[in-house]
């Protein structure tokens, strides 16, 4: 039971609350955000600190985009649109 939790929780499907329990993570209405010109968008797993400043679950994968700035974003609740 709990290497199936972890699995979850490192899917960013389930997440825990110490002394409280696990539970599924709510599905989120993702954010549309519009990127012009060439860009790169590359996935990848967060740090400790992007987590905790973007308020992402454990195993919750960003979205580096790069376009003249350098933008993090969650890659679960968000939406990108090229025009």
């Amino acid at each position: 039971m709990r290497d199936a939790l972890a699995v979850l929780r490192s899917e960013g499907l389930v997440r825990t609350v110490s002394r409280e329990g696990s539970y599924v993570r709510e599905e989120a209405d993702p954010a549309v955000v519009r990127i012009e010109g060439p860009a790169r968008i590359r996935v990848r797993l967060p740090t400790l600190q992007e987590r905790k400043r973007l308020k992402l679950a454990e195993g919750m994968p960003v979205l580096v985009v790069e376009n003249g700035e350098t933008r993090l974003l969650s890659a679960y609740d968000t939406e990108i649109e090229i025009p």
